[in-house]
């Protein structure tokens, strides 16, 4: 009787955390990366920054082990499949419409609307600057109401050596990666709060997030807010920052951290973002 007793035990906590997996990770497809920025004279580079920028989101997005993520040619090939298109969930046609969900939870799509690249030469040596402008929008295909629309720009400039025989795209990768950090984290914060899951008598803070997403010496900051997601549609942060947490270890599936400053508004629950290069 105690070993049936075991085994249901068992059963149910699996069953449980198998619940828990489903509410947070959600299929996404990464859609259209379009230019409708000036490019002025920078055409030779779109290229690399559309490549850059596809590899970049496929990888931050699916480093966050919060999506099951499909790049371009697999979301349209499942869409394919379906007889159905991107542009029409782009134009909201399938808007709840359960049948229409196709497996997917989100789209992502981006628009590149600044993009420049300069450089500074000083003597044998100079300066190379990469700036990234980026409108971006997330889909909710299986709820409409997680639809989000936010932007970022980036800007990063890196030395050019001695030798260096015109742009290295050095400074251009960066402020891609930049961007794309600051584009994933967003959507995370916006769809999966950091949360803080336990405070330890010593002051510990247990966040429910680890590697992959938090990493030793990241800042986390927490808000007063109790809304259910801490950014609007617009991108903005609801509710004003009440403290900063500074990641002393991050594991496989959550974080410690220490708390820079006053404890007294610091609650099991609250929600809170990650700061980013660039934040």
């Amino acid at each position: 009787m105690k070993k049936i007793t075991r085994l249901l035990s068992l059963a149910a906590m699996i069953f449980s955390s198998t619940q828990a997996i489903a509410q947070q990770v959600g299929t996404i497809g990464v859609g259209d990366i379009t230019f409708s920025a000036d490019k002025r004279g920078e055409s030779q580079f779109t290229e690399h920054v559309h490549s850059a920028l596809n590899l970049g989101i496929n990888s931050a997005l699916a480093k966050t082990r919060k999506f099951t993520v499909l790049d371009y040619s697999q979301l349209k090939a499942r869409l394919n499949e379906q007889g159905r298109n991107l542009n029409d969930y782009y134009a909201k046609k399938y808007s709840g419409n359960a049948v229409a969900q196709a497996g997917l939870d989100y789209i992502l799509k981006a628009d590149v609307t600044k993009f420049r690249v300069s450089k500074e030469t000083l003597g044998s040596s100079g300066n190379e600057t990469g700036l990234l402008g980026i409108n971006f929008e997330l889909i909710g295909v299986a709820d409409a109401t997680e639809d989000f629309r936010s932007s970022v720009e980036t800007k990063f400039s890196a030395r050019l050596e001695v030798g260096d025989q015109g742009m290295t795209k050095k400074a251009l990768d960066n402020a891609v990666q930049q961007a794309v950090d600051q584009m994933v984290s967003q959507l995370v914060s916006r769809l999966f709060p950091v949360r803080v899951m336990s405070v330890a008598e010593d002051g510990t803070v247990t966040l429910n997030y680890g590697e992959g997403f938090l990493e030793t010496g990241d800042t986390v900051v927490l808000y007063s807010t109790e809304a259910d997601n801490i950014i609007d549609e617009l991108g903005q942060v609801l509710g004003d920052v009440v403290m900063t947490l500074k990641i002393t270890s991050a594991k496989r599936k959550f974080a410690t951290a220490q708390v820079l400053g006053d404890q007294q508004l610091l609650k099991i629950g609250q929600k809170g973002q990650r700061l980013v290069t660039g934040s």
